[in-house]
């Protein structure tokens, strides 16, 4: 809060400006945000225990896990990274499109158009 000086009254700052990208209200249901994330996979077998894990607390039996993600002595690093960093639920939204691929094809990831809110 400022003071005035001339009148000793407290005035309440300027509103923040909006932020790049941001809109309020209702029109925020059609808004569409990508997100690009990059992991440096050091440690394949505690990656897959960890999705493993929270695979085990869904209810999927050994068997349905190793479907999912492969085995631990060869797991499939892209299933068990959508197992870990993908959010179960996002109040508001629905999740359009995923794409986790490795790094030497990062330029092609976001390359093609996502699908319409139709396509899915």
């Amino acid at each position: 809060m400022h003071t005035s000086s001339r009148r000793g009254m407290t005035a309440a700052p300027p509103p923040p400006s909006p932020r790049r990208g941001h809109r309020g209200g209702a029109s925020d249901a059609k808004a569409v945000f990508q997100i690009a994330l990059q992991f440096d996979v050091r440690d394949t077998l505690r990656l897959w225990h960890a999705a493993a894990a929270r695979l085990r607390e869904s209810g999927l039996s050994k068997l349905d896990i190793e479907t999912t993600i492969g085995l631990a002595a060869d797991p499939s690093i892209a299933d068990c990274l959508a197992t870990l960093i993908l959010p179960r639920h996002a109040p508001g939204c629905d999740l359009v499109d995923v794409r986790i691929r490795p790094s030497d094809a990062i330029d092609e990831l976001f390359a093609g158009a996502l699908p319409t809110s139709s396509e899915h």
